[in-house]
């Protein structure tokens, strides 16, 4: 009797993009070669470049998979949690992420454009639309805490947004680089000192 066989999965584009964007999250643009993706994908050559047509623009769909990712994530956050106890929580991730793995992943926008800002130029344009997107979500956050009076800093939310920022990212970095717990203790404060 012959065996009769259910159909083959079929090939999930979405699914494809993340898997690819948490590869490059991990090992970067330049150290995942057209082999990696193939392999991690689990399609031939051909089936890459007629859905994606190169690792660039799978890079790109992977950029645009994270920013989205983030805002539905931020979405559901706010159903749940105030603007300050969100910020908090970026803060708290950050740390809490180093002490369960050993090691923080940061922000896949701030890794691709240390990367890419040299080397490839092109992609650039992408990856800075993404970085002022993000920061618009993290003003609002400030703007919606200020108006509410869970946050007196008097500085205007625009200015706390590029302050946390470029702080928080500052963070994952001295961790990557090995910063003693004293260092990230005062990293830390300074960002909770802007959501007092």
């Amino acid at each position: 009797m012959k065996k009769i066989q259910g159909r083959p999965k079929q090939f999930d584009k979405d699914e494809a993009i993340t898997s690819a964007m948490n590869y490059f999250w991990i090992n970067g643009y330049d150290n995942t070669s057209l082999s990696d993706l193939i392999n991690l994908l689990g399609i031939s050559k051909s089936s890459f470049y007629q859905t994606f047509k190169s690792k660039e623009e799978l890079f790109r769909l992977a950029l645009d998979n994270y920013v989205s990712a983030n805002c539905d994530m931020l979405s559901g956050l706010k159903m749940q949690y105030s603007s300050k106890e969100i910020l908090q929580g970026f803060i708290f991730r950050s740390v809490k992420e180093l002490k369960e793995r050993g090691m923080v992943k940061g922000c896949l926008l701030m890794n691709s454009g240390s990367e890419c800002y040299v080397e490839h130029p092109q992609m650039m344009g992408k990856i800075s639309n993404n970085y002022e997107s993000g920061l618009v979500k993290i003003e609002e956050l400030f703007e919606d805490a200020k108006q509410k009076g869970d946050i007196t800093n008097k500085d205007d939310a625009n200015t706390l947004a590029i302050l946390f920022h470029n702080s928080l990212t500052g963070l994952t970095a001295s961790i990557k680089e090995g910063a003693s717990q004293q260092v990230i203790d005062v990293i830390v404060g300074n960002l909770n000192k802007m959501i007092i």
